[in-house]
């Protein structure tokens, strides 16, 4: 049988910003939006599935065991500051949407597999055309 190694990972916070250039549809106006995304006490477990060769993985799952707190601001730029949240009923809107996305793709007994067995042999195989496609060249 496989190994697997399974480990329970607490994380205090994790955070993204980015900001996003939107098009409004049927208006063809371009918004630009400042997204400030954090979620708080993350509590996941990440399972390793072990095989004797390269990549020596063949498998990973991370779960989280319960939903995060989170918080969300959406800010048009050129608004003061202004976020889309702060509009009545759009954060717990938004607030309800993450959650129900989190628990429906990733809390436990949901979680994200990565056939890391699958992405080792594409990239082997690109590799190899890369490596046939230098060498037909350079040959002349």
């Amino acid at each position: 049988g496989a190994r697997v190694l399974e480990l329970r990972v607490f994380a205090l916070g994790v955070g993204a910003a980015m900001r996003v250039d939107a098009v409004v549809a049927g208006l063809g106006a371009s918004l630009d939006l400042r997204v400030l995304f954090e979620a708080r006490d993350l509590d996941a477990k990440v399972s390793l599935e072990f095989q004797p060769s390269a990549p020596f993985v063949s498998r990973s799952r991370v779960s989280l065991m319960e939903p995060p707190r989170t918080s969300l601001r959406i800010a048009p730029e050129g608004l003061g500051g202004l976020s889309l949240t702060d509009l009545p009923g759009v954060d717990g809107w938004l607030k309800s949407v993450i959650e129900d996305a989190l628990v429906k793709h990733l809390v436990e007994p949901n979680g994200h597999v990565w056939d890391v067995g699958a992405w080792w042999r594409g990239r082997c195989e690109a590799a190899a055309e890369e490596e046939a496609a230098w060498t037909v060249i350079h040959r002349g």
